[in-house]
């Protein structure tokens, strides 16, 4: 399916209501309002305060059924993500949870694996109820900011506006002159909120006394309130980000489902774990339950032990909907022996087996603040992999090339095999294809997908395995996607690095 390029822009311009979010209530409080900014991230994480962590969990068990997720923190709190709770729900159980349970928004493993290895903190200034949070990246001395789209400002954000000029003057700004703000849309959360700028920052104690009010007021708001948690960027002066208490719009996948069975099938893995190269280091093989966690888990923990040794726990993760241990394999040590891997996918405790290629070399981060995800197919692999430190996608760094006879031959082979194909549009500009090398030479090419149709999992899934399956001489098994900009892009190679070729590198 092809469209026009001008097809894979579009705005913010969405009217921001809250009768979106299913968490309107009447006289809403400002705990009321965390909750319910919790609830609209999609990715809410329940914190309950405990001096009993078994019997906490026996009690958790009980009222939201097995959390397999669960973790305990600093040994005080126990700490479950609950993706896709509703309102509704949480009103119905929330009285029956232990006292001080509490909904905070959640992070992406990698970001908490960051912020556990030290390698990301959160410097915070707080005026209740405003927390004013600098997510700062150790290592570089500069603020983690999230990327952001820039939309326009309909009614309700330019009475915001108004207000905030009121309490804070008009020291702030945007693109569109002093006093005003920049409405944005995070790409990779659906988060809808504004940005304010300083050229001059204010000073923060001072901010967040000013902005409380403001928040406060608009705790029961019909058209528009404020999450009293805010972001700071301190790269350039000073920008605010305010989250919008609204409902996450779709964005790019986090990751893609997998049917039954091995993926890739053990037939096609040796060839493809071959092909790699030295590209990568280790292969994760992920897990997916038929229903019950711990059963699954078990299972495969024994087999593991007994014809895969070399196999090592690795992160649980949510693989679609469904919480999924892990395990890696170092690919140093030689190649795995995963044809065992055929009967215990065949066990009954689990739904299917995903390996992916994991900790690409050429990338000095730890493997834990990665968070990999992707398409696994007998021809290959279409890898989406973030970075928990910066949240955003991680895609080798290109910089473009000429055309040449074989890119020709390419993008002829491309339109023959993806024209009909179902799915998301492929977005060609003046050809289809845009020749691309890597900082050490090697030669690949890029395609761009339509930024709305590959919001939709089936119709990316279905984009990206047409791409593996045309056939192409000399290309590696790893096709690369993710977002870049206003771009949802998708990268092939030619050849996958050797031992005497330096390995990719990697936009961070």
């Amino acid at each position: 399916m092809w469209r026009g390029a001008a097809a894979g822009l579009h705005g913010v311009g969405r009217p921001w209501r809250d009768g979106d979010v299913g968490v309107i209530v009447a006289g809403m409080s400002v705990d009321d309002l965390r909750t319910a900014a919790a609830l609209a991230s999609h990715l809410p994480m329940l914190v309950v305060p405990t001096a009993d962590p078994p019997a906490t969990l026996a009690v958790l068990e009980g009222v939201l059924g097995s959390l397999p997720q669960a973790e305990l923190a600093a040994d005080c709190e126990i700490w479950a993500e609950l993706p896709g709770l509703t309102a509704e729900t949480w009103l119905a159980v929330r009285e029956a949870l232990p006292s001080g349970s509490r909904l905070v928004p959640g992070d992406a493993p990698g970001r908490r694996a960051a912020v556990d290895l030290g390698m990301l903190v959160d410097e915070v200034v707080s005026h209740d109820p405003v927390d004013l949070v600098h997510r700062v990246d150790v290592e570089e001395g500069l603020s983690a900011w999230p990327q952001l789209i820039p939309g326009l400002p309909d009614p309700p954000v330019l009475a915001l506006e108004a207000e905030l000029a009121e309490a804070l003057g008009r020291g702030f700004a945007s693109d569109r002159g002093s006093g005003t703000v920049q409405p944005v849309l995070c790409p990779h959360t659906g988060r809808f909120g504004v940005v304010l700028a300083w050229t001059e920052p204010p000073d923060l104690p001072v901010l967040a006394e000013a902005l409380a009010p403001v928040v406060r007021a608009r705790a029961a708001h019909p058209d528009l309130r404020l999450d009293p948690a805010m972001e700071l960027d301190r790269r350039m002066g000073l920008s605010l980000l305010m989250w919008v208490v609204a409902p996450a719009v779709p964005v790019l996948p986090a990751d893609l489902p997998c049917g039954p069975g091995v993926w890739p099938s053990v037939e096609a893995l040796p060839a493809l774990v071959d092909a790699l190269g030295d590209s990568v280091r280790t292969l994760e093989i992920q897990v997916v339950p038929e229903s019950a966690h711990d059963e699954a888990a078990l299972a495969a923990a024994a087999y593991f032990e007994e014809h895969l040794p070399e196999a090592s726990p690795g992160v649980p993760r949510w693989v679609g909907e469904v919480f999924s241990p892990t395990w890696t394999v170092e690919l140093a040590e030689g190649a795995p022996s995963l044809h065992v891997l055929a009967a215990l996918g065949e066990h009954a405790a689990i739904a299917s087996i995903r390996v992916l290629p994991a900790d690409p070399a050429g990338l000095d981060l730890p493997f834990e603040v990665l968070d990999p995800g992707g398409l696994a197919t007998d021809q290959g692999w279409a890898l989406r992999m973030r970075n928990g430190l910066s949240g955003r996608d991680l895609l080798p760094r290109v910089e473009p090339r000429a055309f040449d006879a074989r890119d020709d031959a390419v993008e002829a082979a491309l339109y023959a095999g993806l024209g009909d194909a179902p799915g998301a549009s492929w977005l060609p500009a003046e050809r289809l294809v845009r020749p691309v090398q890597d900082p050490a030479g090697t030669a690949g090419f890029e395609l761009c997908l339509d930024a709305r149709e590959a919001l939709d999992p089936r119709a990316l899934s279905q984009s990206l395995a047409a791409l593996l399956a045309v056939p192409l001489d000399d290309v590696g098994p790893v096709v690369w996607f993710g977002r870049r900009g206003s771009e949802i892009v998708v990268q092939r190679w030619r050849a996958s690095p050797s031992a005497s070729e330096p390995p990719q590198s990697f936009d961070t």
